[in-house]
């Protein structure tokens, strides 16, 4: 019945739809750590291996290492279920279907599983943060002057604000 529940709740959040799809990948269905709950997963091996990889590159840890020891902010942002926040493409709906005991369903937000989910992420989260993850030299200056500022902080180092 969890899976039932679940699938509700999925078609009445307007995560997944009822789907015509001529794809069809299985459900497989994990216990979650607290032995109440469960976890939904879809096995795409198959789709996977008829989907053309996407050329967009993930980072590197490295790269993203480099500049830290100058960076003077930093920002953690929780992305909790941020495939979701993505919607589909028609034709990307029809190959994210899976069938369950309760029907046909495909995904109307991305989900977890297909492969090029992650660099499609990846694409929208860099679009998203253009102009905050690394400002020009001249106006990082600028906003951590105001920043400084509107907190009543000193740099780092102990000597006032530099105007």
């Amino acid at each position: 019945m969890k899976v039932y529940e679940l699938i509700k709740k999925l078609l009445e959040n307007g995560l997944v739809e009822h789907s015509e799809s001529p794809w069809a990948s299985p459900i497989v269905i994990v216990l979650k750590k607290n032995g109440v709950d469960i976890r939904m997963c879809i096995d795409y091996r198959v789709v996977n291996m008829f989907i053309k990889l996407s050329n967009y590159p993930l980072p590197l840890i490295d790269d993203l290492l480099i500049g830290f020891e100058s960076a003077m902010w930093f920002m953690s942002l929780d992305m909790a279920s941020g495939f979701w926040a993505i919607r589909m493409t028609e034709r990307a709906k029809l190959i994210s279907a899976f069938v369950c005991p309760f029907g046909h369903f495909q995904w109307v937000r991305m989900p977890f599983g297909l492969k090029n989910a992650p660099l499609v992420y990846q694409a929208v989260i860099n679009n998203c943060l253009w102009g905050f993850v690394s400002l020009p030299p001249e106006e990082e200056a600028e906003v951590d002057q105001d920043v400084l500022d509107f907190l009543q902080l000193k740099r780092p180092g102990g000597g006032v604000t530099e105007e």
